[in-house]
């Protein structure tokens, strides 16, 4: 049997999405946190490739060539999908999405969702996007949670020498894969001016939704139609990862 889509990951079910790391397509891929805990309020890893599986149209974007050849066999009679596979800069990201756009989107509607887990300066790709004019309803991003409120921190660029940084991060590599995330506060400081605000922080995912569909402060939100604002990004950050229960049962923090 189907189990239904839970009620808020099908608020991000209407339109067309942009998934940047896609990993093998599944709901539950995360090359990180294979760690089978319940993602809270998507019951899942990528709430993108959920998206996708729900019906939603989009494009993929997947550096690895083995797991893209995946997600391609798992896609091959979705005319409406599109999978773009290698490590690329952020201005060729912009450039397919641009195309995507025009070709398949033909009512310019704007995305759903814009999921970012590239693991390298992800603010820099999301950023291009913006200002490329995409306003998506929802933007999930990854965040450096061991970098917390207010310090604002990114790296200074996209690094074009670093395929998957979760897998460069010992002395073979140089440690060049450390630092590569933006902190929570560096989406806040990117996005807050856009009208979005967070919504939800899970360990080290964080999920921001245009300010429409997000209830009056003096509101509380319904599970059908609308999200309640995480005013303080330094309580959201204590309760969602530092000071979280499972913190240290995860592989992240052994």
């Amino acid at each position: 049997d189907t189990k239904p889509m839970p009620k808020k990951l099908a608020m991000m079910s209407k339109g067309w999405l942009v998934n940047l790391g896609a990993g093998d397509g599944s709901c539950a891929y995360d090359i990180v946190r294979q760690d089978g805990l319940d993602r809270d309020v998507f019951k899942a890893d990528d709430p993108a490739n959920c998206l996708i599986e729900e019906g939603s149209a989009g494009i993929l974007f997947e550096g690895s060539e083995g797991k893209s050849a995946e997600v391609r066999h798992k896609l091959s009679d979705r005319k409406d999908v599109e999978v773009v596979t290698g490590w690329m800069s952020p201005e060729k990201v912009k450039e397919h999405v641009e195309s995507y756009i025009r070709t398949r989107i033909p009512d310019g509607i704007a995305p759903s969702l814009i999921k970012v887990d590239i693991d390298n300066c992800d603010c820099c790709f999301l950023e291009l996007l913006l200002q490329a004019g995409l306003r998506p309803a929802h933007i999930h991003v990854e965040v450096n949670s061991f970098v917390p409120p207010p310090i604002v921190y990114r790296p200074r660029a996209f690094e074009s020498s670093i395929e998957d940084s979760m897998l460069e991060l010992d002395a073979s590599f140089k440690h060049r894969g450390h630092m590569m995330h933006c902190s929570l506060s560096a989406f806040a400081e990117l996005l807050q001016p856009l009208g979005y605000k967070l919504v939800r922080m899970v360990f080290h995912d964080a999920l921001f939704a245009a300010s429409s569909l997000v209830a009056p402060s003096s509101e509380i939100a319904t599970e059908h139609d609308s999200w309640t604002e995480m005013t303080d990004l330094e309580s959201a950050w204590f309760g969602s990862f530092y000071c979280h229960p499972l913190r240290f049962v995860g592989p992240v923090e052994p």
